[in-house]
C-alpha cells in the first residue's frame, strides 16, 4: 500500500470523510452530538458514505485494478451526492436550531461527493504514481 498513489479526488473524498466522521461528535443541534441527533438512518447513510470513501482510498492506494478503482468512485460519487440531499433537508426540517458544526457537516459532506467526481474524472490510466 502506497499513499504515493493518491491522486487529488481520493485525498479530498478521504478528507472529507475523516472531518466529517470526527465534527459528527460535535454539537449538530442545541447540545446534541451528530451522532445523537440525525437518527439511526441519517446515521448510517453517513457511516456508508465514509466507509466507501475509504474504499476508494484504500482500492488507489492498494494498486487494485482500475474497474475496483471506478466502481468504488462512482458509487462513492453517488451516495455521497444522495447523502448530501437528504442531509441538507435533515438539517433543514429538524426542531433544534441547527449550529455551525452542523453546516460545516454538511459541507464535509459535499466534500466527499466532489472528491469522488474528482476520482472519476482523473482519465489518467496506469500507475498513479507515474502518471
Amino acid at each position: 500500500m502506497r499513499l504515493g498513489r493518491l491522486r487529488t479526488g481520493e485525498l479530498v473524498a478521504g478528507a472529507g470523510a475523516l472531518l466529517l466522521l470526527v465534527i459528527l461528535f460535535f454539537d449538530w443541534f442545541e447540545g446534541q452530538s451528530g451522532w445523537s441527533s440525525l437518527g439511526w438512518l441519517m446515521v448510517l447513510l453517513l457511516a456508508a458514505v465514509i466507509a466507501l470513501a475509504g474504499w476508494v482510498v484504500a482500492a488507489t492506494a492498494s494498486g487494485a485494478s482500475v474497474a475496483q478503482e471506478m466502481a468504488a468512485g462512482v458509487l462513492l460519487t453517488v451516495a455521497a451526492g444522495v447523502v448530501f440531499l437528504v442531509l441538507l433537508v435533515r438539517v433543514l426540517t429538524h426542531a433544534g436550531t441547527p449550529t455551525v458544526c452542523a453546516w460545516i457537516g454538511l459541507a464535509f459532506t459535499a466534500l466527499i461527493a466532489v472528491g469522488g467526481w474528482l476520482d472519476i474524472d482523473d482519465e489518467r490510466a496506469g500507475d498513479p504514481a507515474t502518471t
